[in-house]
């Protein structure tokens, strides 16, 4: 699963507040700028919803952001902000709008470039996403982790190339005919996965919580399927059939510019053994909510079990980007219907 990249913040820094004794009147400052009163109090609203970004209360901050842009409606650091709150409340044509209008403003505004592509993705306008990371790699190219945006990029072209190919499948029931078929599959559901979950790890950015999530991944699809796909987790590695393991390096080959990935085994054509490998910490130390982990688990439990594709819609858990809202994840009629499809 493709990771968009938009999680860097913006804010004033300390503001301080004078007044003249002569003309008894106040003097707004920031970082020793005399500003009107306006921006200033647009500034305040903005470091308070920046500590929010920080704790990740988006709804919190977005209030805050809102008052800002309405103190001060050009202002460059809340738009910016706001257009990641946005992407992480799920409202993506709203976080598109506010950030076409500040690159448009200011094409120089690196940050927004990358925002604005990660909405691009999570709307599933690829072409549209492309063109923005390219523009931040251009005003970026030393950026920390411009090795991550450039394999962003390239699962993105990627992805493109193959819906060219395929086409959509976005009015149908399933989105089979655009996975890989033939190539892997398990030998039989005639009988339950075996499935090893570690019950902690010393990974950075582990939460016992993601334990359960992971588990309650596995039988979600189970739910869904009607139970023709079942599992049975088991408390040695050794004995699976699928295996999962926690991962807290980002730069690792085999993440790139995702937040997980199955690496599935095969002899003569049958999938033998998958590994699952979850990422904890994403850049710039980020640890996934609750609610994008189990997503994320969805996402990588589904190709496990051998689709190996993706869906171009995006409310399918296998749609190639996830999304960072705090909704809960489910498998869809369409994710089902594509895994029968494919053990037809």
């Amino acid at each position: 699963m493709i990771l968009s990249c938009a999680r860097r913040f913006f804010g004033f820094a300390l503001i301080s507040v004078m007044c003249s004794t002569a003309a008894q009147a106040q003097v707004y400052e920031i970082d020793g700028k005399t500003v009107p009163k306006n921006e200033y109090d647009a500034a305040i609203f903005s470091n308070d919803a920046r500590k929010l970004l920080q704790e990740q209360k988006w709804a919190e901050a977005e209030s805050k952001l809102k008052q800002a842009l309405e103190q001060d409606p050009k202002m460059k650091a809340a738009r910016n902000n706001m257009g990641i709150v946005l992407v992480r409340l799920g409202k993506y044509d709203e976080a598109i709008a506010v950030l076409k209008s500040l690159v448009e403003d200011d094409p120089s505004q690196s940050m927004a470039w990358a925002t604005l592509g990660a909405s691009y993705m999570s709307v599933g306008k690829i072409d549209d996403a492309i063109v923005c990371y390219r523009k931040f790699l251009v005003l970026e190219p030393n950026y920390r982790e411009a090795a991550r945006y450039k394999d962003l990029v390239k699962g993105l072209e990627a992805e493109a190339a193959k819906r060219k190919t395929t086409g959509t499948t976005q009015a149908a029931d399933s989105y089979a005919s655009s996975t890989p078929q033939g190539t892997a599959k398990w030998a039989s559901f005639a009988q339950p996965f075996k499935v090893y979950v570690p019950a902690t790890s010393t990974v950075r950015g582990y939460k016992p919580e993601y334990e359960k999530i992971l588990i309650e991944a596995f039988k979600k699809w189970q739910s869904a399927s009607n139970d023709k796909v079942r599992f049975e987790f088991v408390d040695k590695v050794e004995n699976s059939d699928i295996d999962c393991v926690w991962k807290d390096d980002p730069t690792e080959a085999v993440f790139k510019a995702e937040g997980g990935h199955a690496h599935l085994e095969t002899l003569g054509g049958k999938i033998k053994h998958a590994k699952i490998y979850l990422l904890t910490v994403w850049s710039m130390n980020l640890t996934p909510t609750d609610a994008i982990m189990g997503k994320l688990a969805l996402h990588e439990v589904g190709h496990s079990l051998g689709i190996l594709g993706h869906s171009d819609n995006r409310d399918d858990i296998m749609f190639f980007t996830i999304d960072v809202s705090p909704k809960e994840g489910q498998v869809s009629p369409r994710d089902v219907k594509t895994l029968g499809e494919l053990y037809k």
